[in-house]
């Protein structure tokens, strides 16, 4: 008799296991919760020369005091603190990580990688081939942003070049001799090389 009525009360529980299992909804997405303090971003790319800026985000007021920062390579990625908020600028080609630390403890870290867009003038066959008195319009590609305007050169002045930043207007004056000229235009501390034909 004891055994079975501790079979019976097995039998029950496992019963009531299976239908509470069974009402689960299975189909309900899992929210992850964010931490108390976690940074803006999880990881970041920036052109060489290029600056953002992240921040700390956090449930509560924060003591800005004890807010530090740290980088795996300070030659990658410079920083510079502002309350409770980081401006990173890229230096160099490479990859860092900026770690945010309150009271000396690791609470969150970002993957910081910097790249060196090209810049470059399209051309067909890398040259540009003009014939005498004719003006044609050059432009520059590139991702990398500066305050300064692009200059463009060329090796003779017999050829001009007229610039509104990265778009150029070369004109061949009446006298060039055929033959071939080095050009080129600079940009955000980099330069792109061409060729200018004149003549056939």
């Amino acid at each position: 008799m004891k055994r079975l009525i501790a079979f019976m009360l097995v039998l029950t529980a496992i019963t009531c296991v299976l239908i509470s299992a069974s009402s689960c909804k299975k189909d309900e997405p899992i929210i992850e919760e964010k931490p108390p303090i976690y940074l803006s971003e999880e990881s970041l790319t920036l052109n060489k020369g290029e600056s953002a800026t992240i921040s700390v985000i956090s449930q509560d007021k924060l003591d800005t005091l004890s807010i530090k920062w740290s980088a795996t390579d300070t030659k990658v990625v410079s920083f510079e603190k502002d309350s409770v908020s980081l401006k990173i600028k890229g230096l160099l080609e490479g990859e860092s990580q900026i770690k945010l630390l309150i009271s000396g403890k690791v609470i969150d870290t970002i993957d910081i990688k910097v790249i060196t867009p090209s810049l470059q003038v399209r051309l067909p066959s890398g040259k540009l081939v003009l014939s005498q008195n004719q003006v044609v319009t050059v432009t520059a590609y590139t991702q990398l942003t500066s305050s300064e305007d692009a200059k463009w050169w060329v090796e003779t002045d017999k050829i001009t070049i007229e610039s509104q930043n990265l778009i150029a207007r070369v004109s061949i004056l009446e006298n060039c001799p055929n033959g071939e000229y080095k050009a080129s235009v600079t940009f955000a501390g980099q330069i792109a090389n061409f060729t200018i034909i004149v003549g056939k």
